[in-house]
């Protein structure tokens, strides 16, 4: 029986309203825009708000909530536009937070937009997962479906602790976005000490960090002006 097939021993009682994903047209910012927005909100101490992060042909963009951790000490943010191996573009912002050593990330938040994508978005989601098998103990791994339309997908990923550092554990939600020939994926992670399922004081992100990153991640905003180069 793989991960697919068992059933979780945790649970949240997600109480929420899920949204479909909506597609509007809107007034296009720059890059620049953005990066000045999202430099000044790291470094503010407002509370999070709405970022709307475009793809380097600025016609399609996703609107999503910051974390509040993203405005705290020890984070980095940065961006990536560029293009892949088979060619197609792609545009990344990564934010994370650390503890001592920059290098080795605690809370991850990111941001991807592809374009010239025609694979059906469960492609993208079980290559996720085979990243997860991969490297956590498949025994103690779950995996826990939240939302699935033919437009998005959002899931959250238990791993108890990691095949080469049985010490650390994560915790990851992830939603997916297929839209045209487009794809986008936003996830926030949790990195900590080695967790035990039934025991949620071990777990590296509470229940309400869960809930809220869930509730916030299954209502994106996907603005599309169509033809805009």
């Amino acid at each position: 029986m793989t991960i697919f097939n068992r059933a979780i021993t945790y649970s949240l009682n997600l109480g929420f309203e899920r949204k479909n994903v909506r597609i509007i047209s809107l007034f296009i910012s720059s890059k620049t825009v953005l990066l000045f927005l999202l430099s000044s909100m790291l470094a503010s101490s407002l509370a999070a708000e709405n970022l709307t992060f475009w793809n380097p042909s600025k016609n399609i963009g996703v609107e999503v909530i910051i974390p509040a951790w993203a405005l705290e000490k020890k984070v980095i943010s940065k961006t990536e536009n560029g293009i892949k191996n088979d060619g197609k573009l792609f545009s990344n912002i990564k934010i994370f937070q650390y503890d001592d050593d920059p290098s080795i990330w605690k809370k991850f938040f990111s941001i991807q937009i592809e374009e010239g994508v025609n694979d059906p978005i469960r492609v993208f989601k079980d290559i996720q997962l085979d990243v997860y098998l991969n490297y956590c103990y498949r025994e103690s791994l779950k995996y826990n479906l939240v939302k699935e339309t033919n437009e998005q997908i959002v899931f959250n990923i238990f791993c108890p602790e990691y095949i080469k550092n049985k010490s650390t554990g994560e915790i990851a939600v992830f939603s997916m976005v297929r839209f045209k020939n487009y794809f986008v994926k936003i996830f926030q992670q949790w990195r900590g000490g080695k967790m035990l399922a039934n025991d949620r004081s071990t777990w590296v992100a509470n229940e309400a960090e869960l809930i809220e990153a869930i509730k916030s991640l299954s209502s994106l905003n996907i603005k599309f002006e169509e033809g805009k180069k």
